[in-house]
This record gives structure tokens, sequence and C-alpha cells, in this order.
């Protein structure tokens, strides 16, 4: 697989099926784990929520990415849906003094 085939296929909207699975799977996983964990444990988490919804789940996917007709090495995509969404997960350092916050309030009432 070459990174041009994605191009070529039918981008996704937010009012295919398909795509209200993914985004109700990212906000229940959101909702559960809140901020601040590591981007793999969003990414398990994601992939557990997408399989549990019924949906074809790939992680890691190795692809070929080719320039001129000549390969220049291979891109890893976080996760592939359904063999046609493409999911690049990213975590926020930024949560990281929310859960700083989170722990002191804890250990001040607890």
């Amino acid at each position: 697989m070459v990174m041009k085939s994605f191009s070529q296929k039918r981008m996704p909207n937010q009012d295919d099926p398909l795509t209200r699975k993914i985004i109700a799977c990212s906000i229940e996983v959101h909702k559960r784990l809140g901020p601040g964990l590591l981007e793999k444990l969003y990414k398990e988490a994601m992939v557990v929520g997408m399989e549990l919804n019924g949906l074809k789940v790939e992680k890691n996917v190795k692809v070929p990415v080719e320039y001129k007709g000549k390969p220049i090495g291979e891109y890893f995509i976080d996760i592939l849906v359904e063999g046609q969404v493409i999911l690049e997960l990213r975590a926020s350092k930024d949560t990281i003094p929310f859960l700083k916050r989170r722990f002191c309030q804890h250990e001040t009432h607890g």
C-alpha cells in the first residue's frame, strides 16, 4: 500500500455513520479516562472501544512512502478503522498541571 492510495478514496464527514461511531468512541474514552495520560493508553482504549462497537481496527499499520516513484521510508498509522479512516492520536502535555492539582486536592481532602 502506498500513501497516495488513501487520498484517492472518499473522505468521510461527520454525517457518515462510521465517522459518528469513531467520534462517539473518542468522546467515551475521554469521559472515562480524562486528561493527562500517555498517548499509548488512549490508543489502546480507542481500539477496545471501537472493537466493542463492531468496528474492524488495525494498530500501527506500516505504510511504505514513495517520492517520485522511489521508496523513501515507512510511515506508521496509529489506528486504521475499517480500512478507510486513519486516526493519529496525540496526547497533550498541557494536561499534566491539571493532574497535579487533582492529586494535591485528593491529598489534602483524603
